[in-house]
């Protein structure tokens, strides 16, 4: 099997100076700006590719594996790992890719996370890529507004809107949902690299891939690894949630609401973060559906 080339043109961009972020996002008034980023830290670092895992206009979807009270028990596993300080990424940093189809609402999307655990934090970095869409600068890879974290031993996440982007209301709430889903996606498919029955195919670099391998080695950098494209055993997958959740992990964790505040990150810029209720705040009663 030939690998995909997406991380590959993802670095190749990042080299060039094609990779964007944005500084205005007003979808009210179907407004846009972007301004060129230079994306930090090493990206010759492992990758997995889960595919359209997380798809359910997918036709191979794995159906309700990813859906209702699937992932609810996936979900569960990883909080109670959290709790109890023990989520683990594979390595300490690596790279998660995600695809999405087009649908009469959102355009073919890659959504490419990159993952770095640095004592009790994992810290999440999205960046996307809409194939399909009509405009060129929204076909460009784009570092998406929003940062999420994990803290080992706590039952929460922590989102972070970039402060230099001005957003309307509607660009806070839609980016606050991908935000969620982004983390959903990490936490679901980390407890199922978890799985002995999972299994993956270190697929053969393309000859793009293999292209810029050789402008790396020639400029003294690290090659990309190899791109691990993951396959799930339904079945198996199910049976390994619901066996290796514990007592704690069938409940939500308790709704409340956690106070705004300032977090540095590993940049050293300070950002704010918003104050949020956790699991719907402390007016929600215990038995909230944690669905993501």
């Amino acid at each position: 099997m030939v690998q995909p080339s997406d991380i590959a043109e993802f670095v190749e961009a990042a080299r060039k100076g094609n990779v964007v972020k944005f500084i205005r996002l007003m979808p009210a008034s179907n407004s846009f700006v972007l301004s060129k980023h230079k994306p930090s830290g090493c990206y010759a670092i492992p990758a997995f590719d889960f595919g359209y895992t997380c798809d359910p206009t997918d036709p191979n979807y794995t159906g309700d594996s990813f859906t209702g009270s699937f992932t609810d028990a996936a979900w569960g596993v990883g909080l109670e790992l959290l709790k109890r300080g023990e989520f683990q990424l594979p390595y300490p940093e690596c790279l998660y890719l995600f695809r999405f189809h087009e649908t009469r609402t959102k355009y073919a999307t890659l959504n490419l996370i990159r993952l770095v655990q640095d004592g009790n934090e994992i810290t999440g970095e999205v960046y996307f890529r809409q194939a399909t869409a009509p405009k060129s600068e929204m076909r460009l890879w784009t570092k998406d507004v929003h940062q999420f974290t994990f803290v080992n031993g706590t039952d929460g996440v922590e989102i972070a809107f970039d402060p230099a982007v001005l957003m309307d209301s509607v660009a806070e709430r839609e980016k606050y949902e991908d935000c969620k889903a982004a983390y959903t996606h990490v936490v679901v498919a980390t407890i199922l690299l978890n799985n002995p029955k999972h299994t993956f195919e270190v697929a053969r670099p393309s000859d793009f891939t293999q292209s810029v391998n050789a402008g790396r080695t020639r400029a003294g950098l690290l090659p990309l690894p190899d791109l691990r494209v993951v396959h799930w055993d339904k079945e198996a997958a199910i049976r390994y949630v619901d066996e290796t959740r514990g007592p704690a992990s069938r409940n939500s964790p308790r709704p409340h609401d956690r106070r705004g505040h300032y977090r540095t990150l590993k940049s050293g810029k300070r950002v704010p973060v918003s104050p949020a209720k956790i699991k719907g705040g402390s007016e929600v009663p215990p038995n909230y559906d944690v669905s993501p």
